[in-house]
């Protein structure tokens, strides 16, 4: 019934699983106390010490990374710790990364500083949630003494403010001399997996560093919780547990990310020391809990799967006991608990997701796709705390970033409901008072639909589809069976596409005769000349019924391909031509483009009676007839239409007239360039015979633009030719030559544009006299003259040029054969 809404939901599990789903691993035991300072010193000098010595140069480098600098001794736990250097050893980052472990972990340097001022350096110890970190140093000195130890603690056994540093990592200020050299001792043990990343860095440099790993932690745990927010208030206002469980689910994911960081310990429990433990296993398992009762509400278990939904209730109980335990038992007792028992809910959850796949449920194929992504971002993790991979800084954020942006998917999502959910309402609104209004509506637009309403909308349909219909009815009256019976159809099939526009526009301007700004203008890359060109030949039919003649003239600094809406300049050229057909009879009507700066200019200019300055002025009005005009067919709308529609397109609409002159009207539109590639060319339907055409004909093609190059070698491959492109014009006449030694007949497909020069083309036609050419030009091209054997045809060379160029060219070659 609500289906959006459980689709929602399961968008939201499986887009932020990887907020951190933790199943905890069984933890050594308690810690035992620190161990006193040994016994002995080792000497530096005897090799018995860490060597070499790690040399300081002051602030410079900035950050000094010491895992590969130190020497390691792993305190096992059933010894007890003895000072023996034969058991120290170099370490390594993999050593470094042991997992789950019972030992505790020695690490010791030698820092000498070679610098010429103190400097202060900040020891820092990652991840922040080791449990025990404490470190030992003396100075060693020059007649080989040394200063009695020091220790300093930090970790989260210890209350954060009894820290050195106030830092979410365990960190420790020391301030080193100019020739002063320290030995550093570092220990560390966790419950939990153990993995060791120590650093020094110039104190300077640590605070910008912990700058950006605040702000940064801070945004993925904001982008969290706000989701959290979002989803527990659409829980309320739409009264879905499954959002309230996706709720519950984000808030505990988001607290066990910040228990991870140490961001938790820092500010909500920073008294805790042993929660801060507990609160990883606690976490971890409730996030699981929740994520599986979510995914329970969303697939709706309780009704399709009951023995399912009774397995996943029993193993969630089982759960709580574990997390119960977590927070008041034993820990080590309590993960062992809560290891199997989140296994059994993840298993159980995948189970359920499989049947309802099979089931065909939509909503669990989009959360098995997401969940698939998840796992890539939260394996790293799982392998670095079980040790098989060393740590590292992405490891521990790629949870948090693969579930920052399910969240910032989610979150989209849910503004979208909640849109949907608005416009929803609103419109029940609207329909309730549309309803209670009907009656009224009625009343008033049957008051409203007058006689003159009626005459308007008759003429708007007398005067516009006149000019297509007494186009077809050309068209008709000359319909022979014959080569061009088939360009024929399709330009009376034009005509009808061109009257069912007309009647959508009918439609548009009886509801709204003065409004333009509803009027929907998609700007597109065309050629120019081929538009124009196609226009002309459109229009030759009602020239030939208003017995006057039609020029095209076009200027040579136009571009080839402009933007804009093709068909709405058709309309508006193709009126103001039927105009210009009907009034100037026996005259000329001439068609012009030019560029006159940003500006396309396209005119219209008859040789017929004219209009009078009064008349001038109001010839886009509606309904607006010259005296003269009487005898003419329409009601005075079309120019109107024509100056709405240029509007529309961002230009104006004018006109220039004088009695016994004739008149223009000229369109200014916005001249926007575009490229060849961006044109859009007709595809060829299927027409008989269409197939045989290039039947023992080789056709090579060239043009520079790639674009052009694909739809004519196509285009060609279907009319039957056997085609091959060349990819630069160099290679052309290599082209040319292998085809012609086929032995059949050779056609050249290119453009004006593309081909090096006329002269160049006669040179090819006298080197393979046969080779027929058809030539799609971009623009007007003048220098290329009319010969046998060549065809021009203006880009994209509609099917209704193509075809017949085609046959005229093989025929011809068949014919001379």
């Amino acid at each position: 019934m609500v289906n959006w809404r459980r689709w929602a939901a399961a968008v939201c599990i499986a887009a932020v699983c990887s907020a951190a789903q933790a199943a905890p691993v069984p933890s050594a035991p308690e810690l035992p106390e620190l161990p006193g300072p040994p016994a002995t010193v080792p000497d530096v000098s005897s090799g018995t010490g860490p060597q070499p010595a790690i040399a300081l140069h002051g602030t410079t480098p900035a950050r000094i990374g010491l895992v590969d600098q130190g020497q390691l001794w792993i305190e096992r736990a059933a010894q007890p710790p003895r000072d023996s250097p034969a058991r120290w050893r170099p370490a390594d980052r993999a050593t470094l990364s042991p997992g789950y472990t019972r030992d505790t972990y020695w690490l010791r340097w030698t820092l000498r500083q070679d610098g010429t001022e103190a400097t202060r350096y900040i020891l820092m110890v990652d991840p922040a949630r080791i449990e025990s970190v404490a470190l030992y140093r003396r100075r060693l000195m020059p007649d080989g003494s040394a200063t009695p130890w020091t220790m300093a603690r930090a970790g989260t056994d210890l209350a954060f403010e009894q820290r050195p540093l106030a830092l979410r990592e365990s960190a420790f200020p020391m301030r080193i001399e100019p020739g002063e050299v320290w030995e550093l001792r570092l220990r560390a043990a966790s419950r939990g997996a153990l993995s060791i990343e120590p650093t020094l860095w110039v104190a300077e440099a640590l605070i910008e560093e912990q700058q950006w790993r605040v702000w940064r932690d801070g945004m993925l745990s904001a982008v969290g919780l706000t989701l959290a927010a979002l989803a527990a208030g659409l829980a309320i206002s739409l009264r879905d547990r499954g959002y309230a469980w996706i709720a519950a689910f984000l808030s505990s994911a988001m607290v066990y990310e910040m228990a991870m960081r140490g961001t938790a310990f820092q500010r909500f429990w920073p008294e805790a020391t042993d929660w801060a433990q507990r609160a990883l296993g606690t976490a971890g398992a409730l996030t699981t809990v929740f994520q599986l009762m979510a995914l329970a509400t969303v697939l709706r278990l309780r009704e399709t799967q009951p023995a399912v939904h009774r397995a996943l209730v029993a193993v969630v109980g089982m759960s709580l006991i574990a997390v119960a335990a977590c927070i008041v038992a034993d820990y080590q007792t309590a993960t062992q608990m809560a290891a199997p028992t989140n296994l059994a809910l993840t298993a159980i959850g995948l189970i359920a997701s499989f049947r309802a796949m099979r089931r065909g449920d939509p909503v669990v194929g989009v959360w098995l796709c997401a969940i698939g992504g998840v796992v890539l971002g939260i394996a790293p993790r799982y392998f670095s705390l079980l040790g098989y991979l060393p740590y590292a800084d992405w490891i521990e954020l790629a949870p948090s970033m693969v579930g920052t942006a399910g969240a910032a998917a989610v979150l989209v999502t849910m503004l979208r409901l909640l849109q949907r959910e608005r416009r929803r309402h609103a419109q029940a609104l609207e329909a309730a008072v549309l309803e209670r209004t009907a009656e009224l509506a009625r009343a008033s637009a049957h008051a409203q639909a007058s006689d003159e309403a009626k005459g308007r909308l008759l003429g708007h349909i007398g005067h516009d589809l006149r000019a297509p219909l007494a186009s077809m009815v050309q068209l008709t009256r000359r319909l022979t069976p014959g080569s061009e019976f088939e360009s024929t159809r399709q330009a009376l099939e034009h005509g009808g596409v061109m009257l069912l526009d007309t009647i959508d526009e009918l439609q548009r301007f009886a509801r709204q005769p003065t409004a333009e700004a509803d009027l929907e203008v998609l700007n597109a890359p065309v050629y120019l000349h081929g538009l124009l060109h196609e226009l002309a030949l459109q229009s030759q039919a009602l020239m030939l019924a208003g017995k006057t003649r039609l020029s095209l003239v076009m200027d040579d600094a136009l571009p080839a391909v402009v933007a804009l809406d093709a068909r709405r300049l058709r309309q508006v050229l193709l009126n103001l031509l039927s105009n210009a057909a009907k009034y100037a009879q026996a005259g000329e009507v001439v068609l012009k483009a030019r560029a006159v700066g940003a500006q396309l200019v396209l005119s219209v200019t008859d040789e017929g009676p004219g209009l009078a300055p009064e008349e001038l002025e109001r010839i886009f009005d509606p309904f607006m007839r010259g005296r003269r005009q009487g005898d003419v067919p329409g009601l005075g709308l079309g120019l109107a239409i024509a100056r709405q529609t240029v509007r529309a397109m961002g230009g104006e609409l004018s006109a220039r007239s004088s009695q016994g002159r004739g008149s223009s009207f000229v369109a200014e539109l916005p001249l926007i360039e575009a490229t060849e590639a961006e044109v859009q060319w007709p595809a060829l339907q299927t027409q008989a015979g269409m197939e045989r055409i290039g039947d023992g004909w080789v056709a090579v093609v060239w043009d520079r633009c790639a674009v052009v190059r694909e739809v004519m070698l196509e285009r060609l491959l279907q009319c039957g030719f056997d085609a091959r492109e060349v990819e630069r014009v160099e290679e052309l006449p290599e082209a040319l030559e292998e085809a012609a030694a086929t032995g059949q007949g050779l056609l050249l497909a290119s453009s004006p544009e593309s081909l090096p020069s006329v002269e160049t083309w006669h040179d090819w036609r006298g080197r393979w006299p046969s080779m027929k050419t058809l030539l799609c030009a971009a623009s007007p091209r003048r220098d290329w003259p009319g010969e046998a054997g060549l065809v021009k045809l203006p880009k994209p060379a509609p099917q209704t040029l193509w075809v017949p160029a085609l046959w005229e060219l093989c025929r011809e070659a068949g014919e001379r054969g």
